[in-house]
């Protein structure tokens, strides 16, 4: 679990800030709830929150976040 009790399933599916941006709010509020998430519209809205205030990407954060999917 993560902090708050939350379930740490959000890294499974979005790896990035950018792909968090990408997939917007309702549609990873969808995602979420179909694997069970509790309060899946607050923690979609937090975490797209969040990923509009992260901009600056690592080298290799895309290529890295393949590689862990594989």
């Amino acid at each position: 679990m993560g902090s708050g009790g939350r379930p740490l399933v959000l890294p499974t599916g979005y790896r990035t800030p950018t792909a968090v941006r990408r997939v917007g709010a309702k549609r990873l509020e969808v995602w979420l709830r179909n694997r069970k998430v509790r309060n899946a519209a607050g923690l979609a809205a937090a975490a797209v929150a969040a990923a509009e205030h992260q901009h600056a990407a690592p080298p290799g954060e895309e290529m890295a976040a393949r590689r862990c999917t594989a």
